[in-house]
């Protein structure tokens, strides 16, 4: 006979079925969650990075919009934030007391005429510090040692490129 089923079976899974899949997934579950839990300083160190790329194209689009003159040390903070729209990115995100800033501007940036650095690309304008305030204006000393990330430090150049660094 063609078309008829060989056995009437119910629709829907069996309790074997059921109690098998709950296992697998189990065991899937436990395999993965240690790649999982590490990735918290990952993505607390790839956010910095994000974060301070998006603050360099803020300055960068101040300097253009101002004849190619950085920002005054006293305001850099609020100057970009208009730019950038967001204050989250000023802040870095581990290692520092919540509410505060954690990052600074290079003193000697303070009014630069952009087009004076002959290797923009070595010029560090932005970096991880000590210094907890807003609008933070350093020289490069006041770097965490070691640094928050995993032991590096985001710093970012006049160029709009940032990194991750180990500080000596």
């Amino acid at each position: 006979m063609v078309g008829k089923p060989l056995r009437n079976r119910p629709q829907g899974f069996t309790l074997f079925e059921l109690m098998l899949t709950v296992v697998v997934v189990g065991v899937l579950v436990v395999a993965l969650w240690p790649v999982y839990a590490s990735d918290g300083p990952r993505a607390a160190s790839s956010r910095c990075l994000s974060d301070t790329k998006q603050s360099l194209l803020a300055f960068n689009i101040y300097a253009n919009d101002n004849n190619d003159r950085m920002p005054l040390a006293a305001q850099w903070g609020d100057v970009i934030q208009a730019y950038a729209r967001n204050e989250e990115i000023l802040k870095d995100v581990e290692g520092i007391p919540n509410g505060t800033f954690g990052r600074a501007y290079r003193k000697s940036a303070s009014g630069l005429l952009t087009t004076s650095i002959k290797k923009p690309e070595g010029f560090l304008l932005l970096f991880d510090s000590t210094l907890l305030a807003r609008n933070a204006v350093s020289r490069p000393e006041t770097l965490p040692h070691p640094g928050r990330h995993e032991g590096k430090d985001t710093v970012g150049y006049l160029d709009g490129h940032a990194r991750a660094v180990t500080m000596p």
